[in-house]
C-alpha cells in the first residue's frame, strides 16, 4: 500500500490524498478514487459507493 499513489478526483481536479490538509468545497456529486493512475472506485452523494467492482448503496 505505501508504494501506491492514491489520488482523488474532485470537481475535475486530481488531488494526492497525502497532500489533503483542509476541507475542499465540492461542486460535483461524484468523487473518484484513483490508485496508480487507474480508477478503482467512486463515491456518489446520491448514496452509492463503488470500490473494486463492489457496490454499496445507502441504507434507508
Amino acid at each position: 500500500m505505501k508504494n501506491e499513489k492514491v489520488k482523488l478526483v474532485i470537481n475535475g481536479e486530481t488531488i494526492d490524498v497525502n497532500l489533503i490538509d483542509m476541507p475542499h468545497k465540492i461542486n460535483s456529486t461524484t468523487i473518484l478514487l484513483v490508485v496508480n493512475e487507474c480508477v478503482k472506485g467512486f463515491f456518489d452523494f446520491g448514496g452509492k459507493c463503488k470500490i473494486d467492482n463492489s457496490t454499496v448503496t445507502r441504507l434507508e
